[in-house]
């Protein structure tokens, strides 16, 4: 997260627990809001959770953000990645670090399928106006 930081990229964590438990699991983590990531947004905090884009759109409401052509969604799920099309974000990743596997990934067409998150910075660096 630091080195997207670095790069002016901001990094936001949108998850389908409520804030209180999103919350406390960062505390474990030892991630605070606005040193290692720029926002937080919970399902409990939007009329609508994925698939919709609801989570994504707040992100950008808080964050000033007008273009989601600019947005990148990265998700461990198909219905993360859905959240992405939802949105319309410009890049959908799927990482296969956590709940569906590549080939379920796959099934839901992101961009790109990735097996850790050090592979977007690379990805980035390869990317047109990068």
């Amino acid at each position: 997260f630091r080195r997207l930081r670095e790069k002016d990229i901001r990094v936001v964590l949108n998850t389908g627990y409520n804030n209180a438990t999103a919350r406390d699991l960062l505390a474990k983590l030892h991630w605070e809001e606005g040193r290692d990531i720029d926002l937080l947004v919970t399902a409990d905090q939007v009329a609508k959770p994925r698939p919709e884009a609801d989570m994504i759109l707040k992100a950008m409401a808080d964050l000033d953000i007008v273009d989601a052509g600019t947005v990148g969604k990265i998700g461990d799920s198909v219905i993360d990645i859905e959240e992405g099309r939802s949105a319309a974000c410009g890049l959908v990743l799927g990482i296969t670090t956590g709940a569906h596997t590549r080939e379920q990934l796959l099934g839901a067409q992101p961009d790109f399928v990735i097996d850790n998150l050090l592979e977007i910075l690379a990805l980035l660096d390869e990317m047109p106006g990068e």
